[in-house]
């Protein structure tokens, strides 16, 4: 239990467990994703806030404890991981979650899935596709969400029960009488809006900078320490990070550290790094 309490997933409730007489565990919003019993609504609200904690940790991972840019064969390491997650990142925000509605030779059937297509040239492959099973096929596009890649995973795993394999393809359901529930919980996903650390991503701008830095002359040479431009240039990103700037203000106003990462919803080892680079800089 301490090891699923540490890692936010379960809580103490105000209930009392009537046999031992001590406070009962339950899951938090965390815990609920991997058991199956967070709604799609809430999904968005507890996953956005841990893919930008990832950020702030792996921009953290440039520097030592002390402030200090890591050495170059270090560095190169670490820049090499935020480029593969933001190349991930990059795919799923330029993908749009969509939700069709087929009848297939008198049969009722839903489809969840993504796209970074136009829904007409996604329909089209789609009828192809099932026209190898059903003789009479027509599809109905019910909603289209931009950016919500990230949806149709949980999607598939909180409606596994209404899974309705047809060959090889995968993503469809039939839910009978909770059409109507499904919709519901999908017209209940907000707009995404984009932040400024993710319209970065999504325009390639990151990238470029993370490119730029590992081709950077020094790092060809082989050279132990990185050079001081580097070095400040680094910094000045991790500290003008939107995280970082949570974390400067709750400072400057005199709040603990913890308090100061709680707010940025950051790690406390995040909050330190801000700190140390702060103080170097």
């Amino acid at each position: 239990m301490p090891a699923f309490t540490k890692e936010n997933l379960v809580e103490q409730s105000q209930n009392f467990n009537a046999a031992t007489g001590r406070k009962s565990y339950q899951f938090t919003k965390l815990g609920q994703i991997p058991v199956g019993t967070l709604p799609l609504s809430a999904f968005n609200c507890v996953q956005e806030p841990l893919i930008e904690q990832k950020l702030a940790h792996l921009e953290a991972a440039f520097f030592d404890n002390s402030g200090s840019v890591l050495p170059l064969e270090e560095l190169r390491v670490r820049l090499a991981n935020l480029r593969i997650y933001c190349t991930a990142m990059r795919k799923i925000l330029l993908s749009s979650l969509y939700y069709l509605k087929v009848q297939a030779d008198g049969k009722t059937l839903y489809k969840i899935g993504v796209t970074t297509r136009s829904m007409s040239q996604r329909s089209a492959e789609i009828y192809r596709d099932l026209l190898s099973h059903y003789k009479v096929v027509e599809i109905e596009v019910l909603g289209t969400w931009a950016n919500r890649g990230n949806v149709e995973r949980y999607f598939k795993y909180w409606y596994s029960d209404f899974n309705y394999p047809i060959g090889s393809l995968t993503e469809y359901f039939r839910f009978a009488d909770k059409t109507q529930l499904v919709e519901r919980d999908l017209n209940k996903l907000q707009a995404k809006i984009l932040s400024k650390v993710e319209e970065d991503i999504v325009d390639g701008r990151l990238d470029e900078f993370l490119a730029t830095l590992l081709v950077d002359e020094q790092m060809k040479t082989g050279d132990v320490r990185v050079s001081n431009k580097l070095e400040a240039n680094l910094r000045q990103r991790f500290l003008a990070q939107p995280s970082s700037q949570r974390i400067i203000a709750a400072l400057n106003q005199g709040d603990r550290l913890r308090d100061g990462a709680a707010l940025a919803s950051v790690s406390v080892e995040v909050a330190r790094k801000v700190l140390a680079v702060m103080r170097k800089s």
